[in-house]
């Protein structure tokens, strides 16, 4: 999705914004360059200084400033400044994070980013956008346009296929069932979609949750029917969750969480994200114990 955001961004008629990248984006961000021209700054390898330069571009005229870099070397580098100069001064600046989850499966630990959601959602005014696929990403690029407070873009590296019978109910992408529920956010919905037949899928109750902000999914009880519901995203115990979990229980639901708890230690090679995956406990095992057998382990 990193190409789609990209083009979004060099399609966007805004005299006032600035692109930042730290050495990164080659073969992706040509195109913008020369669109951009000045405003297009490579700060070379100098995270820190990318981000406290654009705390500077932001003042001036209000400039829309977008920041962009893998999603580990972006966050977990750059934590202290985050939340000093752009949460809490609440700046009108865009953090682009490619390589949601392990997405970068074969790159290794480095370049893992479990821990990104958490992070950010401990902080006070950084809006989490986490779409599944470009239709997701399209819809939450044109509605906070003119957004003017700190935004993370949670980008997968890669693209996938759509599953076109997901329909959006405001902030949210349903696809209708029957069957247990079934609450996402970002790409970990293409892996689930990936490991079942169209029957299968048919009789699940999917809800894809682009934005993590309880602000915008006030309705998403609307759409649990009265089985049991799992909720599931590429990210560490992500406290968000939680909190939709207490909603959920109010309603007697049976609720389970696919939380990742990975030890790094015990990476013995690299693969692709759903091997990596797989390893961390998301594969087609654990959720056929949900979906069949009623239980979770």
């Amino acid at each position: 999705m990193r190409n789609e955001i990209i083009n979004l961004i060099e399609n966007t008629k805004n005299n006032n914004q600035f692109f930042l990248t730290g050495d990164l984006g080659f073969s992706v961000l040509e195109n913008l360059k020369k669109k951009l021209k000045n405003n297009f700054i490579n700060v070379g390898v100098s995270e820190n200084n990318m981000f406290l330069m654009a705390c500077g571009i932001s003042i001036e005229k209000k400039n829309l400033v977008y920041l962009y870099s893998i999603s580990s070397f972006l966050i977990l580098r750059n934590l202290e400044i985050i939340r000093n100069y752009i949460s809490n001064d609440n700046r009108n600046i865009r953090l682009i994070g490619v390589g949601s989850g392990v997405s970068y499966a074969t790159m290794g630990k480095t370049h893992f980013n479990l821990d990104d959601l958490n992070a950010i959602y401990s902080l006070k005014n950084i809006l989490i956008l986490n779409p599944a696929n470009v239709i997701e990403l399209d819809y939450l690029f044109k509605k906070f346009r003119n957004y003017k407070k700190p935004i993370y873009f949670r980008i997968n590296k890669n693209s996938y296929n759509i599953y076109k019978k997901f329909k959006r109910k405001k902030n949210l992408f349903v696809k209708k069932g029957t069957g247990k529920n079934i609450i996402t956010s970002g790409a970990i919905l293409n892996f689930l979609l990936k490991f079942y037949d169209d029957k299968e899928i048919h009789k699940m109750n999917i809800i894809s949750m682009p934005i993590l902000d309880s602000k915008y999914n006030k309705n998403i009880l609307n759409f649990l029917n009265k089985d049991d519901t799992i909720l599931l995203v590429d990210s560490s115990k992500f406290l968000y969750f939680q909190d939709i979990q207490n909603e959920i229980n109010c309603r007697n639901k049976n609720f389970f969480c696919l939380n990742f708890d990975f030890d790094h230690n015990k990476i013995k090679s690299v693969g692709n994200e759903e091997e990596i995956l797989g390893e961390m406990g998301f594969n087609k095992l654990f959720l056929d114990k949900f979906f069949f057998k009623n239980r979770y382990s």
